[in-house]
């Protein structure tokens, strides 16, 4: 929900069915892989605050256990900065204070590997050109760009729904992002 937390933008912006593929990842989480319920962090409509202080978080717990497993899940907005470094783009967060308060991934993926975890997972349900789910926040000025692949480290592995230019999309029908209700 970008629009309630910058008045600037139309509710056009908002990524339709985030909040149905964040609960329905989470309860595959529990109910399928077997996680603890209150192992599972869910933020809905996160501020750059609150998925810092939970990545921090996350990160920390992970290094008290050597065995410890992190699976990391994002449905929302990307976007590359000017020099096209990928970012996760909180709901607090636009193209003006992109490197101040979105989420980099390569930041993310160094945090996450730092932990230190037997095994990292990393889902993305966002694209990073501009362009998203509904059209995003460039696309409506036809602005497409490539990010930067990043490189990430440890036993990590990433699922994205995009790469490059391509766009994620919604399934309207089943109300979730095409990616999330197929994986």
């Amino acid at each position: 929900d970008y629009s309630s937390k910058q008045t600037s933008l139309s509710n056009e912006i908002d990524v339709e069915f985030a909040r149905n593929d964040a609960e329905s990842f989470k309860n595959y989480l529990v109910k399928t892989l077997g996680f603890v319920d209150e192992h599972v962090i869910l933020l809905k409509d996160a501020t750059s605050g609150e998925m810092s202080r939970e990545i921090e978080r996350l990160t920390q717990l992970a290094k008290l256990d050597s065995k410890a497993e992190i699976m990391f899940y994002y449905a929302g907005h990307g976007l590359p900065d000017d020099n096209k470094n990928p970012y996760l783009i909180p709901v607090d967060v636009s193209s003006i204070n992109l490197e101040q308060n979105g989420v980099s991934l390569r930041n993310l993926y160094a945090k996450l590997g730092s932990s230190q975890a037997q095994k990292i997972t990393v889902v993305l349900d966002a694209c990073f050109s501009g362009g998203g789910r509904d059209q995003g926040l460039l696309a409506a000025r036809g602005v497409k760009i490539r990010p930067k692949e990043e490189v990430f480290i440890g036993n990590m592995v990433v699922f994205a729904s995009s790469s490059g230019e391509e766009k994620s999309l919604p399934y309207d029908e089943k109300q979730h992002g095409l990616f999330t209700y197929f994986l």
